[in-house]
């Protein structure tokens, strides 16, 4: 997509938007829309920010590098869906594991884990870390069932375990629960459908958008803004009577000196406390892609004898540097996806690319009990983007520390009918982290802004 505003500001918008991912293209539509002009401003080259979609040419699916499956039932998504006659499909919830050379189904591996996870609403008017909670508080759990919390909560979070807020936790799972958040969805033509239909919409209503326009500061006084911003060849001042920032919170805790760091000037300190009681989580994941489906031949020892993999949908492993994998069912294709989060994530991202390729496929080795050898020989592509060291992003997606329940209302908040924020770790609804959690809060973005905005016609 090529950018409106290579060369610069030619009239001054009444807003400013920071950021092309799903928060800012959200709030462009609906701002552009009510008729107000709009010009958003993104660092990379393209726009969709953490859904980054690609295509193999001799892949029938997609191959989706960042945001992949839609996570219960939420409107916000589903209503862009069906705009855009996007083509959704449900996952079938197979979650099986393999422990000590013997694979468990779904609801052995389930039972014990929801006890532990259910268990934490007996402390849900303190908080403490989820390590914390296991150590304290599920002290008759067994070492299984306690690695299992573990690994979810860090894998499906991103989040340190001694980190991450119980009280946060809390509120997600009675958020999950009001959307069917037990149940998942793929959108089969791939996640940047969600993309290109905001951001169809929002060019339809006349916002432009400037790629490769790297923000540097922000300066503002009450209905007045300026950005200063490095393009291409040059560095020019956009100006506005409002902005609306969608920075990921790994930007937002940048040190000064990183190439996407962003000034304000002058600095909210409200802001910037918040910011340090949230945490930018780290995933690892990465599609391989194979001439053949070789583990629908593949069998594995369990209880009841040897069991096909023929269906599998959901495999974890327990000490795996990659636990968690999964196919693309119910469509039937030759990719496989690896997964880890939080802790581990951290340690195998600063690795290079062979050397996560090469984790990859030792984990894999060992989940499937085949000779690696034997899964390089069906490899014939890998495909990975490392969000920890993209100098846009700076991590996968955010989480709540101990004690920073209220964070994410502040990092939320206007300041001075001028600055509006958007983006998954400002939503307050028990859906940071989370694709339909961006939307969300770049829809309520654009709503404070026109509402800002015909207060001062008034």
């Amino acid at each position: 997509m090529t950018s409106d505003a290579d060369n610069g500001p030619t009239t001054d918008p009444d807003v400013l938007i920071i950021g092309a991912g799903v928060a800012g293209l959200a709030a462009a539509r609906a701002i552009a829309t009510a008729g107000f002009s709009v010009t958003i401003l993104e660092a990379r080259d393209r726009t969709g920010g953490r859904i980054y979609t690609v295509r193999d040419p001799k892949l029938p699916v997609p191959i989706e590098l960042g945001a992949e499956f839609i996570h219960g039932r939420p409107p916000e998504t589903f209503e862009l869906i069906k705009e855009a006659q996007l083509l959704a499909c449900e996952l079938p919830q197979r979650h099986w594991q393999v422990h000590d050379d013997l694979l468990i189904k779904s609801a052995e591996f389930f039972s014990d884990l929801e006890d532990v996870m259910d268990g934490m609403e007996r402390i849900k008017d303190s908080d403490v870390s989820f390590r914390d909670y296991l150590n304290q508080h599920c002290k008759n759990a067994s070492d299984q069932t306690r690695s299992a919390a573990t690994m979810f909560v860090e894998g499906f979070n991103a989040a340190r375990d001694k980190v991450i807020s119980v009280r946060s936790l809390i509120h997600q799972n009675e958020a999950e629960d009001q959307i069917d958040g037990d149940r998942q969805f793929r959108i089969l033509t791939g996640y940047d459908g969600i993309i290109k239909h905001l951001e169809s919409e929002a060019r339809s209503a006349g916002a432009l958008v400037s790629l490769n326009s790297i923000v540097k500061e922000v300066r503002w006084t009450r209905n007045n803004v300026n950005v200063i911003v490095a393009g291409k060849n040059e560095t020019h001042t956009y100006k506005a009577r409002c902005v609306v920032i969608t920075l990921p919170l790994g930007i937002l805790q940048s040190e000064p000196e990183s190439p996407a760091a962003v000034r304000f000037i002058p600095e909210i300190q409200e802001k910037s406390n918040a910011i340090q009681l949230l945490r930018m989580g780290d995933v690892l994941k990465i599609n391989l892609i194979f001439r053949e489906a070789f583990w629908e031949q593949l069998e594995l020892d369990s209880k009841e004898g040897r069991q096909s993999l023929m269906d599998f949908s959901f495999i974890h492993g327990t000490d795996e540097k990659l636990p968690t994998w999964w196919t693309q069912l119910p469509a039937r294709t030759s990719m496989l996806v690896g997964w880890t989060g939080g802790t581990s994530a951290e340690q195998l991202t600063e690795g290079d690319d062979q050397a996560i390729l090469t984790d990859a496929l030792e984990s894999l080795s060992a989940i499937l009990r085949i000779p690696k050898s034997q899964i390089e020989y069906f490899l014939r592509a890998s495909y990975f983007h490392n969000w920890r060291s993209d100098p846009f992003t700076r991590g996968a997606y955010s989480y709540i520390a101990v004690g920073g329940f209220d964070a994410p209302a502040e990092l939320s908040r206007p300041v001075d009918d001028t600055l509006f924020f958007a983006g998954e770790a400002t939503n307050t609804d028990g859906h940071m982290g989370t694709v339909h959690g961006a939307i969300a809060t770049g829809q309520r973005a654009g709503r404070e802004v026109i509402a800002s905005l015909e207060n001062r016609r008034r």
